[in-house]
């Protein structure tokens, strides 16, 4: 984009300037929120095979429905993030805090019974949608943070 002058005021039609550190993070938010999948996707399968929809009445197909609207929200949100669109940025909050506050919500209490599911691997699924999810929202909090900061 250029300055245009064709009424004779200058106008900037730029996009603004974004920083290094909102740069570094986007990137790092785009990285995180892949990694997610790695947990994300076997935890959703194994709580689908444990019956877990049905724990809250809810029938597979529409919690099935239900969750893929939350990863199509979070990948768009990583998409325009990637853009440095500050609605990406806030859609991978909201959608890292849903992950998040729903892992600890659903499985803590289990997790310290010292018996879940399939063992070590469900635990470390849910650590690591907590830790994956958890990181995915910080850096797309500092990037907000950077814009306010900016504006």
């Amino acid at each position: 984009m250029q300055r245009g002058t064709h009424d004779g005021i200058s106008h900037d039609t730029r996009p603004s300037p974004i920083t290094m550190i909102e740069r570094d993070t986007s990137r790092l938010l785009v990285i995180t929120s892949c990694a997610t999948f790695l947990a994300t996707i076997p935890h959703v399968i194994e709580d689908f095979a444990s019956a877990v929809p049905a724990e809250y009445h809810l029938a597979a197909e529409p919690a099935a429905i239900l969750v893929a609207m939350v990863v199509m929200t979070q990948v768009y949100g990583t998409a325009s993030a990637a853009r440095h669109e500050r609605m990406g940025y806030w859609l991978c909050v909201l959608t890292g805090l849903f992950w998040v506050l729903g892992a600890v919500y659903d499985h803590i209490p289990e997790l310290f019974s010292g018996t879940f599911r399939l063992g070590a691997w469900s635990v470390a699924l849910v650590l690591g949608i907590i830790i994956l999810h958890g990181a995915t929202a910080l850096p797309a909090m500092v990037a907000l943070q950077c814009r306010a900061s900016a504006t």
